[in-house]
């Protein structure tokens, strides 16, 4: 029954409860008197009005009931959901327009038609076989069934059953069989299946690719048991399938790990920083073989708040052992560089950076890499070097070579052979590496050598013109006696006696000086060639003097020359015997020769360290400056004759000097015209 229907009998029944009252009142209206009629109709007047206020206020209250009314039916129709009313037989009795618009229908048009008329025949069966139980029971089901659309097209609706809403949308005449049906609020879920349908489809190619992709790809726990592995995971791990490796592998870290704090580590990191890059470990399969791995790692928390590790693994075991064998490659070569006893380093050659120096230039100017070369490496550069070679080693861009030089370093002043060229980088582009091979003992030599050929040039033109001095020497004693021999054998017969005495005595002395010349240059030439013996030995200095000079005495008393032995008996020598007696016996015949009558010849000792000094003094007619400085030249004529007209060989004290040197001591000549001569030379003393 409508809400108007109710008033309509509520004012009958007032109506009834009216005339109820006036039929009991006791009087008549015969009966009353004026003031009553008048009271009366008063009352009836307001009661009048009391009516027609109330009649107001039931047609304000029938206006907002049809409002009500208007407002539910616009609610019911337009609801976000479709709602349909089906008895227990599956027939509609109403539909709202949300359900119409969702199938693009009239919402009139359902009326008692059964809902599997709506429904695609695929999907009838199933319907009629769940809705006998989804009426008797709907709470907490679902029922999920096709209907036809517009235009053909199919929509997927689910239907949730409430019983307990019914009276409040079912009209009031309707009410008293609710319990024989049954409210639908139907959903449109087309979009929602279309994508679970595309989800389906997604994760069925995610799927596919996860278990064809080239790498492996895992689920594992932070406890080390995998939830997931890929086929590709299980074959790089050598397990037959990916079930097998989950089920086998339940500590990660002593199973798969060949160094489980490797494990640790990454663990660590992945939890600290929620994702791990390139993690690189070496991994054993299930036969024991290990490969290297490269996993990237991001850490999640899964639906029941645990976390876990998806991650991806890739085998670079060949770069691995490619880079491995690199870096032997790079060992090899810098243990090289470094054994090798000279200065290498390479340089930008745009910036003079200093990329490489190897061990021996870290010994030499420190670990200087990152630093700029001529600031390391010279001294005083406040920029490039001017004699940088790096204009000299590219030519349009290609290298010319290797360019080779020489220099001073400015720093530490040794010479260097530098071998410069410009070599590919690392990074492509041309940088110069030179090696400094340090040749200071070479150049040192070379100078010496130099020096030495110097020295053995002058020596060779000295013994050449020696030679040519000599030779004028023997020729003129060879001429004289020659002469004196033609003219012996020409006119022998027609000479005195006497004038055959003076030529004999004039040939005699010619041979004598040709002999002692002979002699002395024997014994020079013998010295040069290193075939006189040398023997030293422990000599006591004043016997050796006294047996020198004794055959020197005959010619001492013939020019009234007194010889002096004034050497100590206690001087020890280690020398030579023969030489240094012809050294005494050449500086005595020496001083006898320059020494004039009544004069005297001296010879002393002392000793200063490991040496002993001899001196050979006289008191003859000395020499200047000049002559002392060509006595021990070869290339200098320095023969005079004595005071009494001696001639000398010249190479007396040239002998005396190479005998003394053999001993390794000095020989040295004092004086002054008229003021005589002192010779003094050392030899070693002996202890």
């Amino acid at each position: 029954m409508s809400t108007t229907d109710d008033l309509v009998l509520k004012k009958q029944q007032l109506r009834e409860q009216a005339e109820a009252r006036v039929a009991e009142a006791p009087r008549s209206v015969e009966n009353l008197s004026s003031d009553d009629l008048r009271n009366l109709i008063h009352e009836y007047q307001v009661h009048q009005i009391e009516l027609e206020l109330q009649n107001e206020e039931l047609r304000a209250t029938q206006h907002q009931l049809e409002q009500v009314k208007n407002q539910y039916a616009e609610l019911f129709n337009n609801a976000p959901a479709g709602y349909l009313v089906v008895n227990s037989q599956g027939l509609i009795t109403k539909a709202n327009q949300t359900f119409a618009r969702m199938i693009g229908r009239e919402g009139h048009g359902f009326a008692n038609r059964p809902l599997t008329e709506l429904v695609v025949p695929e999907d009838r069966s199933s319907l009629l076989g769940r809705f006998k139980a989804f009426f008797k029971n709907p709470e907490g089901k679902l029922l999920d069934f096709r209907l036809f659309g517009k235009n053909d097209e199919t929509v997927h609706a689910r239907c949730v059953g409430r019983r307990d809403m019914l009276v409040k949308v079912l009209p009031q005449d309707d009410k008293k069989d609710a319990d024989q049906k049954l409210l639908l609020m139907v959903s449109d879920i087309t979009d929602q299946v279309r994508s679970d349908e595309a989800l389906k489809k997604s994760e069925e190619k995610y799927r596919e690719l996860v278990e064809n992709a080239p790498m492996g790809i895992f689920q594992s726990t932070p406890e080390g048991r995998y939830h997931t592995v890929n086929t590709e995971m299980a074959r790089l791990c050598g397990y037959p399938t990916a079930k097998e490796m989950i089920e086998t592998v339940t500590n990660i870290a002593t199973q798969l790990y060949a160094r489980p704090e490797d494990r640790k580590i990454y663990k660590k990191k992945l939890l600290a920083d929620g994702e791990v890059k390139n993690f690189e470990a070496e991994l054993v399969r299930q036969d024991g073989t290990t490969f290297w791995a490269s996993m990237n790692t991001r850490m999640k928390h899964g639906n029941d708040g645990g976390v876990i590790f998806d991650g991806f693994l890739l085998d670079v075991t060949e770069r691995c052992l490619a880079e491995q064998e690199l870096h032997l490659s790079h060992q090899r070569l810098i243990t090289v560089l470094d054994g090798i006893e000279a200065l290498i380093y390479i340089v930008d050659m745009d910036t003079y950076e200093i990329l490489f120096i190897n061990a021996y230039g870290r010994q030499l100017v420190g670990d200087s890499a990152g630093k700029t070369c001529w600031e390391v490496l010279q001294q005083g550069q406040d920029g490039p070097c001017a004699f940088c070679t790096n204009d000299k080693l590219l030519k349009d861009g290609k290298p010319t070579g290797t360019y080779e030089w020489s220099f001073k370093n400015t720093m530490n002043q040794r010479w260097y052979l530098c071998q410069d060229s410009a070599i590919p980088w690392i990074d492509g582009r041309f940088v110069r590496m030179e090696m400094a091979t340090d040749i200071t003992e070479r150049k040192l030599l070379e100078d010496e050598v130099r020096r030495y050929n110097d020295e053995l040039q002058a020596l060779l033109a000295e013994k050449d013109k020696f030679f040519s001095i000599i030779a004028h020497d023997l020729k003129s004693p060879m001429s004289g006696l020659l002469s004196l021999a033609k003219v012996f054998a020409e006119d022998a017969e027609n000479m005195a006696i006497q004038e055959l005495r003076e030529m004999s005595t004039a040939m005699c002395k010619s041979t004598e000086r040709l002999y002692a010349l002979l002699e002395n240059l024997l014994h020079w030439a013998l010295v040069q060639q290193g075939l006189i013996g040398f023997s030293p030995q422990p000599l006591n200095l004043h016997e050796l003097v006294h047996n020198s000079i004794e055959s020197l005495r005959s010619v001492a008393e013939l020019k009234r020359v007194t010889i002096q032995n004034s050497t100590s008996g206690n001087l020890e020598l280690m020398a030579d015997q023969p030489m240094i007696t012809t050294v005494v016996r050449n500086l005595v015949s020496n001083a006898l020769k320059y020494s004039g009558n009544e004069g005297s010849v001296t010879i002393s000792g002392s000793q200063n360290g490991d040496k002993v000094e001899v001196a050979v003094r006289d008191t003859g007619i000395g020499m200047d400056q000049k002559t002392q400085a060509h006595l021990f030249a070869l290339d200098r004529k320095t023969i005079r004759p004595g005071t009494q007209g001696e001639h000398g060989t010249g190479l007396g004290l040239i002998l005396c000097k190479e005998f003394i040197e053999k001993h390794g001591g000095e020989i040295r000549v004092e004086s002054e015209v008229g003021q005589g001569t002192i010779f003094y030379f050392t030899l070693p003393a002996h202890n």
